[in-house]
């Protein structure tokens, strides 16, 4: 693989190409800078023109590939995706960071309780009006936020006291402390673009595209034991899932 940009030409939708072969060249274990050049320069090699190429690069900027500083150019983030895994095997957040070689932390918790709407009770097979503790956190890698994270947790399996008890993983608390045999989760990847919440929480511009992953936890006898919302810096961390015929 050669420590080059080359010239688009192939009649697909320029901004898509543009945007798949300046990633090539940012993933390029051969690459020689961490600097991209000029937009002269990229146009030029890439054979596109200064909108779709302008178009291609700040798609890479909110997908966090990239950062543009004024005066000083466009820079890789050569820390992209310190946070890698499959989602083949249930595991905690905690667990994943730790196999990363990071160390886990939280900067952000909060707890409360509520009446499940319609979408958390069905959610959690729950009766109307049913309650439910809501647990919300920002997990961090390295003291820098990646996750943030609401889980629903019907009120008879993890109240104030549980709250004030666990701290690290909801999922080994649930399994070792309250004896859950959680089985399996259902899990749904949707993209994301960050609102101000989010990205107050996580640190990010608004309109930042990241990873929204939904997931129900269920028993061995298939009844669900809690939902969550997590939202994932795409900057920070890559999922993976291996599939076989």
């Amino acid at each position: 693989m050669s420590d080059e940009i080359k010239k688009i030409n192939d009649g697909r939708s320029v901004v898509s190409k543009t945007y798949e072969e300046l990633l090539k060249y940012i993933n390029n274990p051969e690459r020689t800078s961490d600097k991209l050049p000029s937009e002269i320069k990229l146009s030029k090699q890439l054979n596109v023109s200064r909108t779709a190429l302008r178009d291609a690069l700040k798609k890479l900027e909110l997908e966090g590939y990239i950062s543009r500083k004024r005066k000083m150019g466009t820079f890789i983030n050569c820390n992209k995706y310190k946070l890698q895994g499959g989602l083949e095997k249930l595991r905690s957040i905690t667990d994943f960071i730790k196999s990363s070689g990071m160390r886990p932390g939280t900067i952000f918790s909060k707890y409360s309780t509520d009446y499940a709407d319609g979408n958390i009770s069905e959610k959690l097979d729950l009766k109307k009006d049913s309650k439910v503790s809501i647990i919300e956190r920002v997990r961090t890698a390295d003291e820098n936020p990646f996750c943030y994270e609401i889980s629903f947790v019907p009120l008879v399996y993890f109240n104030q006291e549980d709250y004030e008890s666990f701290s690290g993983s909801l999922l080994s608390y649930l399994t070792e402390k309250k004896e859950f045999k959680v089985d399996h989760a259902i899990t749904y990847l949707n993209p994301y673009s960050s609102d101000d919440l989010i990205s107050e929480k996580l640190a990010i511009k608004n309109n930042h595209l990241i990873m929204y992953i939904e997931q129900i936890h269920y028993s061995f006898d298939n009844k669900p034991i809690w939902y969550s919302r997590a939202f994932y810096r795409n900057d920070m961390i890559r999922f993976s899932l291996m599939r076989k015929l």
